[in-house]
C-alpha cells in the first residue's frame, strides 16, 4: 500500500492559473488523484485553478488561487510575479548581507510553499465532506503562505523592530555561524554554544583563544563577530570543503558543503509515506457535520523550535487536539525575548492551541505515560534529531508493533534511513544549494526565513492529511518520513520551470534612503521591512495575524495559518499554558474515553 492510494477514485480538475496552480495538481496526482484538464468534464470532486477562470460543472470542492485571495490588496495584483511577492512580503526584505541591498530568492518559493498549502487545504476540505459535512470554497493566496512564513520574526517586528534582519549567513545571536571561504568553496559553520566553540578551536589549533576576553562567550563573539570570523576564516581557507565538512561533522559541530546548485535528490512528493502496519478494518472519521476537519484527531508532538511546533500548530488550527510533550523545565524557547506573559512571544506563536505534558523520558515512569498517550493518539509529530526516540524504544517499528493504528510522522535532516548529523536549517539550506540562489550568489546568503524548517513542517502537514486518509480506507497506518535536505531540494527541483526572465530586476535606494525594486516596463516597487509587512492591515482582515491572550494581561501577536477554507477555516486555540499544566486532565482525558477518535479498532 503506497502513497499513489491516498487519492484514489478522487477526480481533480485543473484549471488556468499561475505556477502554485500546477504544483498544487501535481501533488494531487501524484498522491493518487486524476487530475484532468478539461473544465468540461463532470464528476470531479475537487477543481483547482484562478478564481475567473472556467469552471467545471457541479464540482464539490473548489480552490482558487491568487496573489492575495478574494480580499483585493490596494498594492498587488491577482497575477503579481513571485519577485513582487517577496519585495511586498518581507522575504526580500530579510534575504542578503547586513550591509547590503535587500534580494530576491532567485527560485519560485512562494508559488511552490501556496501550491503545498492549496493541496493540504484540498485533502482537508475531502475530509470534511466525508465527514457529512458542507462542500466548500478554498481561498488560497500567496499573500497567506507568505505571513505563515514569517512566525520567526513576529514577536520582535510586533515589538519594535522594524527592521534590520538580513544578516548574509550569520545568526543574530550565535557566533560562530557563517559561510566561510574554503581552499576550493564555502563551508557553513555554526555553533550554538560555548563548548562547540572550544571543540572548535581545537581543530583549528588556536585552544588558547578560548580564554581570551574578545571570545570568551557568546556574548564577547558576537560583540567581536568580524575578528571571530577572521579568525575561522584563516583556518578554513586552508583546506578543502570535503575535509572540513567531514571533520567538523565528525566532532559535532553542525557544518555542511555550500553547494553549487540544486544537487542530487527530489522526488515525487516531498517526503516519504510508508506503510508501517495494519491496524484492522478500515475506520471512518467521526461523522461531525459542519466540523473542523481534524475534529476528533489526536497528535503527540515532540520536539522543539520550529519543525515539530509548526507542524503540530497547523493541526491544531485545523480541528486536532494537540499535546506537546516537553522535557524537564519546558521547552527552551518558552524563555527567549521579548516575552509574551508567560512565554516568549516565538514560543506563543509556533504552539498556541496545544496543551502541554512535560516529561522526563530519561525516566522509564515518564516513558511509560508517554506509551500511554500514544496508544490512544492518531498521530505522532517528532523533530528530535534522527535516532533519538529510537534509542527510548519509540523508534517507528517498535511503535508499529505496539500501537499499529499511530501514524508517526518523522522530521529530521536527512530522513529516516539517512545520516545522523545534526541538521540546522542553515546547514540544510547550504547543502541544498539554496543559499547561491539568494541575490546573484557570489556570497552564500541564507534565505530571510528558516526555509528548511518551514518546508518540512508545511509538508509534514500535507503527509499527515495522506497518511489519515490513507487509513481511514485501508486500515494501514503509515510512516511519513520528511528529510529536510530532500523536501528542499524538491522545492528547487519544482521549481525548476519558473521562467528565470520573470526575476529580473535591479534594487537601487531613492532619495528617501528606501530600497527600491526596478524592472523594466513596471512601476518601481518599494520594497518592504518587516515592521511595514506586519503594519498591513489586509493580514488581520484575512485572519493572518491575531492578538491573543496569554497570562497576567498580556497579549501575544500569532499569526495563521494558510489553509483558507471558507466554510470550516482554521482557527488558533486558546494560548498554551505553563509546561506541564495539563498532563493530569490529558491522561484523564485521553484514557477514560473510548478509542473512537479517528482511530482503527
Amino acid at each position: 500500500m503506497d502513497a499513489e492510494a491516498a487519492l484514489s477514485g478522487i477526480k481533480i480538475v485543473q484549471g488556468d492559473g499561475r505556477y502554485a496552480v500546477a504544483v498544487c495538481a501535481g501533488l494531487l496526482a501524484r498522491l493518487g488523484g486524476t487530475v484532468v484538464r478539461d473544465v468540461a468534464s463532470a464528476g470531479a470532486h475537487a477543481y483547482v485553478g484562478a478564481r475567473d477562470a472556467r469552471l467545471p460543472p457541479a464540482v464539490g470542492v473548489r480552490c482558487f488561487i491568487s496573489a492575495t485571495g478574494a480580499l483585493r490588496h490596494p498594492s498587488i495584483a491577482a497575477d503579481d510575479a513571485e519577485i513582487v511577492m517577496q519585495a511586498l512580503g518581507g522575504l526580500m526584505g530579510t534575504s542578503g548581507l547586513a550591509d547590503g541591498p535587500p534580494q530576491p530568492v532567485v527560485a519560485p518559493v512562494l508559488e511552490i510553499f501556496a501550491g503545498i498549502d492549496a493541496a493540504a487545504a484540498i485533502l482537508a476540505a475531502l475530509r470534511v465532506v466525508e465527514a457529512g459535512g458542507p462542500e466548500q470554497d478554498i481561498d488560497a493566496s500567496l499573500w497567506d503562505t507568505n505571513a505563515s512564513l514569517l512566525g520567526t520574526f513576529i514577536a520582535q517586528a510586533m515589538t519594535g523592530k522594524g527592521s534590520g534582519y538580513r544578516e548574509g549567513a550569520r545568526h543574530s545571536i550565535c557566533a560562530p555561524w557563517n559561510a566561510y571561504a574554503a581552499s576550493d568553496g564555502f563551508i557553513m559553520v555554526c555553533t550554538s554554544s560555548d563548548a562547540q566553540w572550544k571543540k572548535l578551536l581545537g581543530l583549528m589549533g588556536q585552544a588558547d583563544k578560548a580564554a581570551d576576553p574578545s571570545f570568551i562567550d557568546m556574548n564577547a563573539r558576537r560583540a567581536n563577530i568580524a575578528a571571530v570570523d577572521a579568525l575561522v576564516e584563516a583556518w578554513t581557507r586552508t583546506h578543502r570543503v570535503t575535509e572540513l565538512s567531514a571533520l567538523l561533522k565528525k566532532s559535532g559541530i553542525p557544518a555542511g558543503a555550500i553547494a553549487a546548485g540544486a544537487g542530487e535528490g527530489g522526488s515525487a512528493l516531498p517526503f516519504g509515506l510508508i506503510a508501517t502496519a495494519r491496524a484492522g478494518k478500515p475506520a471512518r472519521q467521526p461523522k461531525v457535520a459542519g466540523a473542523l476537519p481534524l475534529k476528533g484527531v489526536r497528535v503527540v508532538e515532540i520536539g522543539p523550535f520550529t519543525a515539530g511546533p509548526i507542524t503540530g500548530r497547523s493541526l491544531a488550527d485545523l480541528g486536532a487536539d494537540v499535546v506537546k510533550v516537553e522535557p524537564p523545565g519546558g521547552e527552551v524557547s518558552r524563555t527567549w525575548s521579548p516575552r509574551a506573559g508567560h512565554i516568549s512571544g516565538y514560543f506563543a506563536h509556533y504552539n498556541t492551541g496545544k496543551r502541554s505534558v512535560m516529561l522526563d523520558l530519561s525516566e522509564e515512569g515518564d516513558r511509560a505515560v508517554l506509551d500511554t498517550l500514544l496508544g490512544h493518539a492518531d498521530v505522532l509529530v517528532q523533530n528530535l534529531k534522527a535516532g533519538a526516540l529510537d534509542k527510548l524504544g519509540f523508534g517507528v517499528d517498535a511503535l508499529a508493533r505496539r500501537h499499529p493504528h499511530l501514524i508517526y510522522c518523522s522530521i529530521s535532516g536527512y530522513g529516516h534511513h539517512g545520516a545522523q548529523d545534526a541538521a540546522l536549517d542553515t546547514v540544510i539550506q547550504a547543502e541544498s544549494g539554496i543559499m547561491t540562489r539568494v541575490g546573484s550568489g557570489a556570497t552564500p546568503c541564507k534565505v530571510g526565513f528558516s526555509i528548511a524548517d518551514l518546508l518540512s513542517g508545511h509538508v509534514a502537514v500535507l503527509g499527515i492529511l495522506a497518511a489519515l486518509r490513507l487509513r481511514d480506507r485501508t486500515g494501514f497506518a503509515y510512516h511519513v518520513d520528511v528529510s529536510m535536505l530532500a523536501a528542499l531540494q524538491w522545492l528547487m527541483e519544482e521549481g525548476a520551470q519558473y521562467p528565470a526572465a520573470s526575476f529580473a530586476g535591479d534594487v537601487t535606494r531613492d532619495e528617501k534612503g528606501r530600497w527600491l525594486l526596478c524592472r523594466a516596463g513596471a512601476d518601481d516597487i518599494v520594497i518592504r521591512e518587516l515592521g511595514e509587512v506586519f503594519a498591513d492591515e489586509t493580514l488581520a482582515a484575512r485572519s493572518m495575524l491575531r492578538r491573543m491572550p496569554t497570562s497576567g494581561g498580556a497579549f501575544a501577536n500569532v499569526l495563521g495559518v494558510p489553509y483558507a477554507l471558507t466554510l470550516t477555516p482554521p482557527v488558533p486555540g486558546a494560548m498554551i499554558g505553563e509546561a506541564g499544566a495539563d498532563r493530569d486532565g490529558v491522561l484523564r482525558e485521553w484514557t477514560s474515553r473510548s478509542a473512537a477518535h479517528g482511530e482503527v479498532a
